[in-house]
């Protein structure tokens, strides 16, 4: 009696929907948590044709059910003639009073709207990252024909009206090709962070310090600028792509907010499981702790372009590399003037 009373009370209280059919598919018994599915009690469908609850159904009234021991998904047809979406297994159990089926039914529709949003942000994704390819083929052709015209019109006219410029049309005429080139460097700079994470980049293991040795080609030290790099970087290897872009910038920026003709500037390795971690410290300014998150975002520079070179996009190209790396990137000013 003890066994029949706990089985009873398990086929009451579980949460999913159980139901017992004879061998030719006619309901016996449903548990709570069917009749919630279905929106039916037990005793409406009692001897009833299961294929009442199944939208579809391949197994004609009256026949006999098969066994499905796997999962399967399909469609449940509820007491309002509404369908929900279910996942059924079958099982077969032969007692003394012949051969029974007992079906395990949950409702699957909290997953497939979940399925559903994730489909549609997927096809979002999909038009978002369409509409990057059409803005880089635009940033590399329609918006940069149109600079290119400027600044070919302006050299034309300096060599045309030679004899009567002023110095200070020289000057205006410089400074509009200057802003066209920094307009040209921004446009590149924008392509870049639109292609990160996009475009694959093909990566190669280099040893560390010949990787500081070509970033070091590509940096233009004044004199009095000095670059110490940390030894560690010759005993270990690492992919060129995209550490290669991340330190240039970051090396390329402490030497461009530099404020002293003589500075210093350490470049560090760390070994942080499951990769390393790098420091970039010079003995500059530093920055306000106020600013120290908005400088990792685009088009951000702490002194008016016309007194610094540059897009303002680096340390944003800095942050997407490091996030789609699954790295923590931080800021700091130490008291001794030290940035990290």
């Amino acid at each position: 009696m003890g066994q029949t009373l706990r089985a009873c009370a398990i086929f009451d209280s579980a949460g999913d929907g159980i139901i017992t059919l004879n061998e030719y598919g006619q309901i016996e018994e449903m548990n709570p948590a069917a009749g919630a599915i279905f929106g039916s009690r037990g005793d409406e469908l009692a001897g009833k044709d299961i294929s009442l609850l199944m939208q579809e159904n391949g197994t004609p009234s009256g026949s006999p059910i098969p066994c499905m021991s796997q999962k399967r998904e399909g469609l449940g047809r509820r007491k309002d003639g509404s369908t929900i979406p279910i996942e059924i297994s079958m099982s077969r159990n032969e007692t003394d009073g012949g051969c029974h089926f007992i079906g395990v039914v949950r409702d699957v529709s909290a997953r497939h709207a979940a399925e559903l949003c994730q489909q549609e942000l997927f096809e979002a994704l999909e038009r978002s990252n369409a509409e990057l390819d059409t803005f880089a083929y635009i940033a590399s052709h329609d918006l940069k024909a149109p600079l290119r015209v400027i600044e070919n019109a302006s050299r034309w006219l300096e060599e045309d009206l030679e004899a009567h410029l002023t110095d200070d049309i020289r000057e205006s005429m410089q400074l509009l090709r200057n802003r066209v080139c920094r307009m040209e460097q921004l446009l590149d700079d924008m392509l870049l962070h639109s292609r990160i994470g996009r475009v694959e980049e093909r990566a190669v293991l280099v040893n560390g310090a010949d990787l500081i040795a070509e970033i070091e080609g590509l940096v233009h030290l004044p004199l009095g600028m000095t670059l110490v790099v940390d030894p560690g970087f010759s005993k270990i290897n690492l992919p060129n792509m995209p550490i290669t872009t991340v330190l240039l910038n970051l090396i390329c920026n402490a030497v461009k907010h530099h404020d002293r003709d003589k500075g210093r500037i350490e470049v560090g390795v760390v070994a942080k499981e499951p990769g390393f971690g790098f420091t970039i410290k010079d003995d500059g300014p530093g920055i306000p702790e106020e600013y120290q998150s908005r400088i990792f975002e685009m088009f951000q520079t702490l002194k008016p372009r016309d007194q610094v070179d540059g897009s303002g996009m680096g340390l944003a190209i800095v942050k997407k590399h490091v996030q789609l790396a699954g790295g923590p990137w931080r800021a700091q000013k130490s008291p001794t003037r030290l940035f990290a």
